[in-house]
């Protein structure tokens, strides 16, 4: 498993990346993930005004019986 802790964007509206940064931690951590054998990806503790975006990224929310909220992911091979 691969599991990422941190995720922001730039607050500067004219930042080459706005608007792509998630997808790019995301595609590192896919190719990372297939490098080293992992099978899923981790989206820790998201913000919640950002699931809806984590979502249209292919991920599932996880509420575990504890309180801890992740997002996951597989893998792709």
């Amino acid at each position: 498993m691969i599991s990422i802790h941190y995720l922001e964007g730039s607050p500067e509206p004219a930042h080459p990346l706005k608007g792509f940064v998630a997808s790019v931690l995301i595609d590192a951590a896919e190719y990372y993930g297939l490098a080293f054998g992992a099978s899923t990806i981790r989206l820790m503790d998201p913000t919640p005004g950002a699931l809806h975006i984590y979502q249209a990224l292919g991920f599932g929310v996880v509420r575990t019986s504890g309180g801890l909220v992740y997002c996951e992911k597989e893998v792709l091979r």
